[in-house]
């Protein structure tokens, strides 16, 4: 089954080693999209007070910080595993906080993946 593998590392300096540790593992097509990760805080989340008809935008106030989102896929389950061990020995621990994420999604169809010799 093919996959589609998406890694948002939490450090834009780690996605270098990210990309050499995939290479390595076998990926031959990677895509980098420059994206913002954004949190979410309401006024409880600052201790603040809430007023009695708020708004939206009182309501949730966003942090934005400037990231990178990796794809690429994978052919099989074999190859899933070398790329997410790929991805931890970048990263480190993705079990741990502010290491990043990793998500693999089975692709029901994948047309233009295979490449002329």
């Amino acid at each position: 089954m093919t996959y589609l593998v998406v890694c948002i590392p939490h450090d834009m300096e780690d996605v270098p080693a990210l990309l050499e540790s995939w290479a390595a593992a076998g990926t031959s097509d990677t895509i980098v999209l420059n994206t913002a990760r954004c949190r979410l805080e309401t006024p409880m989340d600052k201790g603040d007070d809430v007023p009695i008809l708020p708004s939206l935008s009182t309501l949730l106030s966003a942090e934005e910080t400037e990231s990178r989102t990796v794809l690429t896929t994978v052919a099989d389950d074999a190859a899933l595993a070398r790329v997410v061990a790929a991805a931890q020995q970048a990263l480190g621990d993705l079990s741990q906080p502010n290491t990043g994420i990793l998500v693999a999604l089975p692709v029901a169809l994948a047309l233009g993946l295979a490449r002329r010799a």
